[in-house]
């Protein structure tokens, strides 16, 4: 297969996201023996932090990755200074036999994107912003994948990276030493890592490269090695993805599902003034192909001001 199209955009990253690696590991490895283990310490009781929080989010997965896509929508709006209730784009997820992708047109991935990724409550979100702003949602993804990744094309620095609790592990363990007996585990998300789009499988580097021609900006792949897997989150998709959904989710205009037989299913939103000054009429479709349907009818307070 030849090389992604792509792939070059993303090489401006690697120092950052080295960086990041660096006040992690290399930091470890300039500490004496006993601040070593009390630093391995601190992580084990991060991981407990990180399963506590999956377990406490369980079922949770598909609503914070929307949510943050509407959030990142909104902060595009924000940075262009465009009013946010006229700032509507879609939101795709894509279901394949190795991963979910769920990509959207929101503000690219920053360093402090990223950066909020690694710490447990740290959030680059404002609370007036975001319906739930503990900053801890994208944990939630545990629950299916153990090494989420992420590529989102900015305008000077794109990114590409990805979480993996074994190399952080391998890190680890070649600074602690070959006598290293270790018995606790280790947070996943705590150093990203660079990826490379040429090493996915081609289905869903493919897939990947298609979303970013179609003009999505960030997309987030969870990967999984259970094949089973992929049959629960069809489930969890066809039963908790529904029209409703866009009430919530003020800044998406669309939700398109697409699944591993090529059949697609998708929600959109439509909104009018009503003869209430300070409502809207919202109506909720749903469709496949080319039917649709009207499936409900709302009125919901206009926004405020942003």
């Amino acid at each position: 297969m030849s090389k992604s199209r792509y792939a070059d955009r993303f090489l401006g990253c690697t120092d950052l996201l080295r960086q990041f690696k660096d006040n992690q590991i290399e930091r470890l490895r300039i500490l004496p023996p006993d601040l070593r283990k009390e630093q391995i310490v601190e992580w084990a009781d991060l991981a407990k932090s990180e399963a506590g929080i999956k377990d406490r989010y369980r079922g949770r997965y598909l609503f914070e990755l929307i949510q943050n896509a509407n959030d990142a929508i909104i902060d595009l709006a924000d940075t262009d200074h465009r009013n946010r209730a006229d700032h509507h784009h879609p939101v795709r997820l894509e279901l394949t036999s190795r991963s979910l992708l769920v990509a959207n047109y929101g503000k690219p991935f920053g360093k402090k994107n990223v950066e909020a990724l690694c710490r447990l409550h740290k959030t680059t979100k404002s609370a007036s912003k975001q319906i739930g702003h503990k900053g801890i949602g994208f944990k939630s993804v545990l629950e299916i994948s153990q090494r989420p990744e992420v590529y989102s094309l900015g305008d000077k620095i794109s990114y590409a990276f990805g979480f993996d609790g074994d190399q952080f592990l391998n890190d680890v363990a070649g600074i602690m030493g070959p006598d290293w007996e270790n018995h606790e585990k280790l947070p996943i998300l705590r150093t990203p890592y660079f990826r490379n789009l040429n090493h996915l499988p081609p289905v869903d580097r493919e897939r990947i490269e298609q979303l970013f021609d179609d003009g999505y900006v960030t997309i987030i792949r969870l990967p999984w090695e259970d094949s089973q897997t992929v049959t629960e989150v069809t489930t969890r998709l066809k039963q908790d993805i529904q029209p409703p959904l866009l009430l919530f989710m003020p800044a998406i205009s669309q939700i398109d599902i697409a699944y591993p037989d090529d059949t697609e299913v998708y929600f959109r939103r439509q909104e009018r003034p009503s003869q209430h000054p300070s409502m809207r009429e919202v109506i909720l479709y749903q469709g496949a192909g080319d039917q649709e349907a009207e499936h409900s009818r709302w009125l919901v307070l206009s926004p405020g001001p942003s």
